[in-house]
């Protein structure tokens, strides 16, 4: 399974990337979208695309939550309040366990996270994969993801 995790205090664009990344996969491959936005749900989801709400903090659940899911592809919309240490202490002990999942990470980060939050986005552009800066262009993200 490929597992994309979306991480930053962005929130409507993090739904909006989730929403485009399984429109895109949606062609070939089962999409679940797990939304654990904190501030918005994500409603409005792509025709054939599974997806599970979870309104709590699932960092240490994620491997139960994914387990669960029978698709190809998981995109995970994490909560902009999940600690960024945390977060990646346990997506790394997740892809100890479970070598035939490939888990990549990106951090979404504006403006507002560069000036108001410096030490957050140092600690997500430290663990993530990659950091996309506020706009996104959908074919950049598909660059990092495709080849995930």
């Amino acid at each position: 399974m490929k597992v994309i995790v979306l991480t930053g205090l962005v929130s409507i664009e993090k739904a909006q990337l989730a929403r485009e990344l399984a429109t895109h996969f949606t062609n070939d491959k089962l999409v679940t979208i797990i939304d654990n936005i904190a501030r918005v749900a994500i409603e409005d989801s792509p025709e054939k695309v599974t997806v599970k709400r979870y309104s709590e903090n699932i960092s240490k659940k994620l491997g139960d939550i994914l387990q669960e899911s029978p698709s190809d592809i998981a995109i995970i919309a994490l909560s902009e309040q999940a600690h960024p240490e945390k977060l990646f202490i346990e997506l790394d002990d997740l892809q100890e366990q479970r070598d035939d999942w490939q888990i990549y990470t990106l951090a979404l980060i504006d403006t507002r996270t560069c000036d108001c939050f410096p030490n957050v986005r140092e600690a997500l552009e430290l663990y993530a994969d990659v950091s996309i800066m506020m706009p996104y262009t959908l074919d950049e993200v598909l660059t990092y993801v495709n080849h995930a």
